[in-house]
């Protein structure tokens, strides 16, 4: 397959070609171009040379990247555009272009003609593009990219990724914002001549529904969504039609890599790297679980850990991760930089959480460091079924006080976490990483007080609810220390709220009637809440019901 330069790729690419596709309308070279004539007239016209580049629509946000490099500018590229993002940004940055709430930012221009005579060939050496570490183990840190980096790195993937499909259309679950998914979805896509879809998938479900539209697809992939892909859902669809499946930011367990590759009936490759040092390794599980280096890398020891020479790096570059090398490759063992210092005392990160796996209980875990009056260690945990069957019936803090005596035979009493959570899910963003940030906030938030609603539908004075019961609600606290259950008293004012809110009951409390509470209500489960309110007789019946039966019912008064 013929490679194209980034570099040239606005000069030596034809206007009709296929550039991209939105809901299966195909969008050429010509108008990507016209947006980029437009876009860099917006910003030949102020001085700024470092500009915050933020876009939903990656179609806009590359017209955005070419329109800056065709003038020497850089773009620098954060995740997300929260507020705080935008505060961290404005010491790095001249100006605001694309979806970002601040007062100066530079919108998509209005139309208007653009002459140029020529596309020029993008300087391969210029500061092209400054790109923000995930915040994985700290604060993230900015790293710059030139073109002729990302050039090389291309032309080095399109060595391992090259393929004879034709018709093939990129499909991705990882946003553009993030380097990975820039690399795999826009750059691969312009340096191979291979359309991307402009739907970012965050659903299984969509990557079935956008699969719809083409006859060969390969799909770009956070970890996060291919380790729970629901094997219930129309994978048919898309089996057979996609070439391969693409995944990194972490590595795959041998279970998901062996599942995707059943679902989908397609080779899922694993790309291994940072975003200091691009793509550097690859594996495919259904062949081989050592990771071997991409074509043009060189990789061996320093220590303990990995390595990297490659032509799009200014120079070799060690990672923070462990290897031993095998049978022409290498195995990862885990991270060495997870090393912090509580009450003076070294404290492995990464030995807590593997020890906190070994238990029997835990399928993932996460530890990061608190800094409040006192540097604590803090566990965010995603249970498996048999932890989530403790938690149930022990409860959380006979869970808790177990797995602390469990760490209690490996570390010394300042690295057992004093602060846990323990979410359904661990939350992953949309790039596949868990972030400090994120991890914090879930010891940051108001305490939960109010049922998770998974769904709900309300016709006319009937309304029905089905919820989870969260396990950190306070309502748990103290009722009762081994076997938790959720208190009568807060069904009741559960059901009246949500009678208020769905079906504008009105009035006073007054009174309850035919009160029933026939069977406990425990942490983590899943209850439907029915509602009927008669408004003639002022009367809101409710109940509380499951897959176990009816947990309790009642009217409710007012007046």
């Amino acid at each position: 397959m013929d490679v194209v330069k980034l570099s040239c790729w606005l000069s030596d690419v034809d206007a009709g070609l296929t550039v991209a596709f939105n809901a299966g309308r195909p969008l050429i070279k010509a108008e990507l171009e016209q947006r980029v004539r437009l876009w860099r007239k917006c910003f030949s016209e102020k001085e700024a040379t470092r500009w915050a580049v933020y876009h939903s629509d990656p179609f806009e946000f590359l017209a955005i990247l070419l329109a800056l490099w065709t003038l020497k500018r850089t773009a620098c590229v954060p995740g997300d555009n929260r507020q705080g993002t935008i505060e961290s940004l404005r010491s790095r940055v001249d100006g605001f272009a694309g979806d970002f709430s601040v007062v100066d930012v530079v919108d998509a221009p209005a139309e208007h003609l653009s002459e140029l005579s020529a596309w020029p060939v993008l300087d391969v050496f210029y500061p092209a593009l400054e790109i923000y570490t995930s915040g994985s183990s700290g604060a993230p840190a900015a790293i710059v990219k030139t073109i002729g980096q990302l050039e090389k790195e291309s032309q080095a993937l399109a060595e391992l990724l090259s393929t004879d499909v034709k018709n093939e259309v990129i499909l991705g679950t990882v946003s553009h914002q993030h380097f990975y998914g820039m690399t795999f979805r826009l750059f691969r896509s312009m340096t191979q001549s291979q359309p991307f879809d402009t739907t970012l998938c965050e659903y299984a479900e969509t990557v079935i529904s956008q699969s719809a539209y083409y006859e060969s697809v390969c799909l770009v992939s956070s970890p996060a969504l291919l380790a729970r892909l629901n094997a219930a859902l129309h994978w048919s669809e898309i089996a057979g039609k996609c070439s391969f499946v693409l995944s990194s930011a972490a590595a795959l367990s041998a279970h998901a890599s062996g599942q995707t590759h059943a679902l989908i009936n397609a080779p899922v490759i694993e790309i291994y790297g940072s975003s200091e040092t691009g793509a550097v390794a690859w594996r495919n599980q259904q062949n081989s679980a050592v990771w071997q280096a991409i074509p043009g890398t060189e990789l061996d020891a320093d220590g303990d850990c990995l390595r990297v020479s490659a032509s799009y790096l200014p120079a070799p570059t060690v990672l923070a991760d462990k290897v031993k090398f095998v049978d022409g490759g290498f195995e990862l063992l885990g991270r060495a930089d997870r090393i912090v210092k509580v009450e003076g005392k070294r404290v492995s990160l990464t030995g807590i959480e593997k020890q906190l796996i070994r238990t029997g209980w835990v399928h993932e875990a996460k530890t990061i460091i608190l800094e409040r009056r006192r540097t604590e260690v803090a566990a965010v945990i995603e249970l498996n079924e048999a932890g989530n069957r403790v938690l149930q019936d022990a409860g959380k803090k006979v869970l808790v006080r177990q797995l602390k005596d469990y760490l209690k035979n490996y570390f010394d009493a300042v690295a057992i976490p004093r602060r846990w959570r323990f979410p359904s899910q661990l939350p992953y963003n949309p790039q596949g990483k868990l972030t400090v940030e994120d991890l914090t906030a879930l010891f940051n938030s108001e305490p939960a007080r109010w049922p998770e609603v998974i769904s709900q539908t309300q016709d006319g004075q009937i309304a029905e609810l089905t919820c989870r019961i969260p396990a950190e609600l306070v309502y748990f606290d103290g009722h009762f220390e081994h076997h938790p259950i959720l208190p009568g008293i807060t069904q009741v004012h559960w059901a009246e709220r949500f009678g208020r809110d769905l079906l504008a009951v009105k009035g006073r409390f007054l009174r309850l009637e035919v009160v029933k509470f026939q069977q406990v209500i425990t942490p983590d489960s899943q209850v439907v809440i029915n509602l009927s309110f008669n408004p003639d007789k002022q009367k809101l019946t409710f109940s509380f019901t499951s897959d176990k039966g009816v947990h309790s019912s009642g009217r409710i008064c007012f007046g």
